[in-house]
């Protein structure tokens, strides 16, 4: 989806709405969308909007403002976007990868100062990553730092969107847990929770949240679905730990709601793997902004931004 939120000059939400993201209609078609986006926000500013913050999954360059590629969307490679927003709505357009964004909101207005080094995972359609080192986003010298979703767990593991196998993204994300389910269908019990859902409804009407709320039930498949991925995760952030030795690690995104589902088996993970030394050093929380992370993240870069 496409989320916006409109911003006063007491740096406060004045509005927000989201949209569908027509993702698998290629650049022109999500470009159309993000303009229908803005100009339904605009019309509720009282004042002339000054500039336009915009975060999507990498990679992308945020000086340029040039996504180099989408890995879930339809036919992205190279689109600088930021011009072309630019051009056409006349105002300064700051791009930035979704993750770093969400990792900067979650330290300016989440939990400000009480963390200096940290990484943030969103988890959504995909996994992004953020890091922050000693205060500020670790970019590296292209832009493109912080790809965590991308670090190899299994090289014999499923294709990613990247073109890869065995990213983390492919074991912790939305696409992975549906496309884990599909893979449990016949294990689906009759008269379990989870088969009761899909006799009221639909399969197609399952979500993650759904199947949250039926792991919460004690829903056998549902259950090992998200301990699974949970699981996984505490690998990631295990190799994170030994990287980094970060105080922080936060979760955020759709699947960040999950909370102990995803927390309690990535922990037991982290123990088992990382460092004791290093672990002790690191908390893993469940980011206080919600899904909001990535637009306070883009409404603090568009404040520096104009101030610069």
């Amino acid at each position: 989806q496409i989320k916006g939120a409109l911003w006063g000059d007491n740096r406060q939400i004045l509005r927000e709405d989201q949209w569908d993201t027509p993702a698998n209609k290629g650049p022109d078609a999500v470009i159309d969308a993000l303009l229908d986006a803005f100009r339904s926000l605009n019309r509720h500013a009282v004042n002339r909007v000054r500039a336009l913050g915009l975060c999507a999954p990498g990679p992308l360059d945020p000086w340029a403002g040039v996504i180099y590629e989408l890995p879930n969307f339809l036919g992205w490679k190279v689109v600088p976007l930021a011009k072309i927003l630019q051009s056409k709505l006349r105002v300064d357009v700051v791009l930035e990868n979704d993750a770093n964004a969400a990792a900067l909101g979650e330290f300016r207005q989440g939990i400000n100062r009480l963390w200096k080094t940290g990484a943030c995972l969103s988890i959504g359609t995909g996994l992004g990553g953020g890091l922050i080192v000693q205060g500020k986003l670790v970019y590296g010298i292209r832009g493109f730092a912080g790809e965590i979703g991308h670090m190899t767990i299994d090289s014999n593991g499923p294709l990613c969107g990247c073109g890869n196998h065995g990213c983390l993204e492919t074991f912790v994300s939305a696409k992975a847990l549906m496309r884990n389910l599909e893979r449990r269908r016949t294990d689906i019990k009759e008269g379990s929770f989870l088969a009761k859902e899909i006799e009221k409804n639909s399969w197609e009407s399952l979500t993650p949240k759904k199947l949250a709320t039926l792991a919460r039930k004690k829903d056998p498949v549902a259950s090992e679905l998200y301990g699974t991925m949970g699981r996984y995760l505490g690998i990631g952030c295990a190799n994170l730990i030994n990287m980094l030795n970060p105080e922080k690690i936060i979760i955020t995104g759709g699947l960040a709601q999950a909370k102990e589902l995803l927390l309690s088996p990535c922990k037991r993970e982290v123990k088992a793997r990382a460092f004791k030394a290093l672990s002790k050093d690191c908390t893993i929380d469940i980011g206080v902004l919600g899904t909001q992370s990535q637009l306070y993240g883009m409404m603090h870069l568009c404040y520096e931004r104009l101030e610069w």
